[in-house]
């Protein structure tokens, strides 16, 4: 196993960056792995090659993209920490006083009509992003700027100071379907990451000191079946690098339940929740069956699965598309109500493992979420087919 610091050692120290030739930034442990098949389709020099971490999650995410870089043996690496514990120390100290929590009470709203984020976000940021406009600026014109998530400000914000041919857009579930969809949509709110008044823009430079303007079209290099168009053209990310280390795994028949945060949420009580799960579990007699709960699985929650017989509770320690794409033997089944990953392990390992969906009634549910959760099953009606089967058992339990 890699100890941290051999993790650590890993990350490059002094770098020639007037070589560097295409930049990859990234800041979930998906998005590295995208990376690396962005390398071989690309054609690009792994010695000409940056990736750039930029670590505005948690620690346990962190540690995951250091993991991953270390096992690849990625050449030239920088990591931006973003000081998220010592920024939020000082956030916390400054609302005990009345004067400071008046002061931030109206910058915070300054904040979210003007960028639309919460000041938290804003300052975790802060630190990452002032080191990486400082590294924007040591580098020469690039042939390819990769940006893991182009719904985020501060993935634009680079991209854009950054002298570069084009710009590519390494897919993350969900969230690259919604920016497909916008783009297209004829009342698009991509319009609006944009096009903003210029009272916007000039506080997005007051804090950032990074650039913003509009580039079209976008180009995608996604695992999706997207259709190139006048505003975005798409490169297919098949996953050879990755297909090709599967081929000496082996697969079992042990069935894998992604959790999420229904219950956190309040979407579903405990006892709901259990109830749809256990009508799940019925479709997988007599093989094993593993709950992996979200990040924001309450602990109530997972007391309750762990009462139901046959059910065992498994914490993988991260992603699950990262613990598949290590783990053998692997299971023979990823299912759960709904998750992105349930995309990515389609796309990902295509027929090696069985992948699908059980639809849960949303009516009573609050809209944004009702919504969101409608758009999954819809995305995966319309973009996977049968990669992704819905299943709508579960619909006839509804009073």
């Amino acid at each position: 196993m890699e100890t941290e610091e051999s993790i650590s050692s890993s990350i490059s120290v002094e770098i020639d960056f007037s070589g560097i030739q295409d930049l990859f930034l990234v800041s979930t442990p998906l998005q590295v792995i995208n990376a690396f098949e962005a390398l071989e389709y690309f054609d690009c020099e792994p010695d000409r090659s940056l990736i750039v971490l930029l670590d505005n999650h948690t620690p346990m995410n962190s540690r995951h993209l250091k993991q991953i870089v270390a096992h690849q043996g990625w050449r030239n690496v920088v990591h931006l920490p973003s000081m998220r514990q010592q920024y939020l120390a000082r956030l916390r100290l400054a609302r005990r006083s009345a004067l400071k929590r008046n002061s931030l009470r109206i910058f915070e709203y300054l904040l979210q009509r003007t960028m639309g984020i919460p000041i938290e976000q804003a300052l975790v940021g802060r630190h990452c992003f002032s080191e990486l406009k400082q590294l924007c600026k040591s580098l020469p014109k690039l042939r390819i700027c990769f940006v893991g998530y182009f719904g985020s400000p501060y993935m634009r914000h680079a991209s854009n100071s950054v002298e570069t041919e084009r710009v590519e857009i390494l897919e993350e579930g969900v969230n690259q379907l919604h920016l497909y969809d916008d783009v297209h949509a004829k009342t698009s709110k991509f319009s609006r990451i944009f096009y903003l008044n210029p009272y916007a823009n000039q506080m997005r430079r007051m804090f950032f000191g990074l650039k913003l303007r509009a580039v079209m079209p976008l180009h995608f290099f996604t695992a999706y079946d997207l259709q190139t168009t006048d505003k975005i053209i798409v490169s297919r990310n098949m996953y050879p690098r990755f297909r090709r280390a599967l081929q000496s795994t082996r697969s079992t028949e042990d069935v894998y339940f992604l959790g999420e945060w229904l219950t956190a949420w309040n979407c579903f009580s405990d006892d709901e929740y259990v109830k749809y799960l256990r009508k799940a579990r019925e479709d997988y007699s007599g093989r094993r069956f593993i709950f992996l709960p979200h990040r924001r699985t309450p602990k109530s929650t997972q007391d309750a699965i762990l009462k139901i017989p046959g059910i065992e509770v498994q914490d993988l320690g991260g992603p699950v598309e990262v613990a598949l794409s290590s783990m053998d033997p692997r299971p023979g089944v990823v299912t759960g109500f709904f998750s992105s990953a349930l995309f990515n392990v389609s796309m990902m390992f295509g027929d090696a493992i069985e992948v699908s969906a059980y639809r849960i009634p949303t009516s009573h549910m609050k809209k944004n979420l009702r919504e969101f959760i409608d758009d999954f099953y819809d995305y995966s009606d319309r973009y996977f087919g049968s990669r992704v089967r819905v299943i709508d058992r579960l619909l006839a339990d509804v009073h």
